[in-house]
């Protein structure tokens, strides 16, 4: 017999036993689907791809909960370069960026590893997304 619905609920209506083994996988599917689809889970996946960092560097958001990102900085001195890796949450709709490795060439000051960036995300969507980190607004646009 296929397990669907229209069956699932027939086989429900059988003796006692079969029914409530039903009643209870029908609350558990249920349970699970309010669970595992919340909102910092929507925001995690809009934010897994290739984002420009409003001309300032980019940004490489994976899937597997990794980050890389490359900014640079143009001055008298010449161009300052910075490379951070690192991992990567949304949590209670906040980026967490945890950097693991770090390299700044023609830079004195960089963020070392360790380091823990809160960006507070504004509004995401599938080409653009507004963060707020250290009381600036970020904005990201996704690359092609």
């Amino acid at each position: 017999m296929k397990l669907t619905i229209p069956n699932l609920r027939s086989a429900c209506r059988q003796p006692w036993r079969r029914r409530v083994a039903c009643q209870t996988l029908l609350v558990l599917a249920a349970a699970l689907l309010l669970t595992s689809c919340g909102p910092d889970d929507e925001l995690s996946r809009l934010m897994i791809g290739n984002w420009d960092m409003a001309g300032l560097g980019e940004i490489q958001v994976g899937a597997d909960g990794h980050f890389h990102s490359k900014y640079s900085q143009h001055n008298t001195l010449g161009e300052r370069v910075y490379n951070y890796e690192g991992n990567w949450e949304v949590k209670n709709g906040v980026f967490i960026a945890t950097i693991t490795s770090s390299v700044a060439i023609n830079a004195g000051h960089f963020e070392p590893a360790g380091t823990v960036d809160r960006y507070k995300i504004v509004r995401a969507g599938r080409m653009a997304a507004l963060l707020e980190h250290q009381g600036r607004t970020v904005s990201w646009q996704r690359k092609k």
